[in-house]
């Protein structure tokens, strides 16, 4: 079965379509190829949201943070986002400043990819002071 991708406008096989109850025929209108590289931009402009979907799934179904609440909220993240400047880090991540404290605005931050996980090993999150 083909079906036309209504961004790049090719017919293509059934396969290349992410399913989709919603839909009609139970696949995205565009094709896995498009649907990626919307995904990609839409995460370039908005960096944070893709933070949020991440606390989200830690919180919920998988419980991997020993039942953390989040408690933040997308425009919360994004003025986190620009307040730490994670737009000019190599690979920003959300820290909780105290490890037994929930995701909220006063104890999050961003901080670089291996300073995090550095600080995680040491068992020490408090070692770092915010500036």
């Amino acid at each position: 079965m083909n079906k036309r991708c209504r961004k790049c406008g090719k017919v293509k096989n059934i396969s290349s379509f992410f399913k989709n109850k919603t839909c009609k025929d139970g696949y995205l209108h565009s094709c896995k190829e498009c649907q990626n590289e919307h995904v990609k931009k839409y995460y370039a402009t908005y960096p944070w949201l893709k933070t949020y979907l991440l606390i989200r799934s830690r919180c919920g179904v998988i419980r991997k943070y020993r039942n953390r609440k989040n408690l933040i909220s997308k425009e919360e993240l994004k003025f986190l986002w620009f307040r730490d400047k994670a737009y000019n880090m190599k690979r920003p991540s959300i820290d909780r400043k105290d490890n037994d404290g929930d995701y909220t605005l006063k104890n999050c931050r961003y901080m670089e990819l291996s300073k995090n996980a550095s600080l995680g090993n040491m068992g020490n999150k408090n070692a770092c002071k915010k500036k």
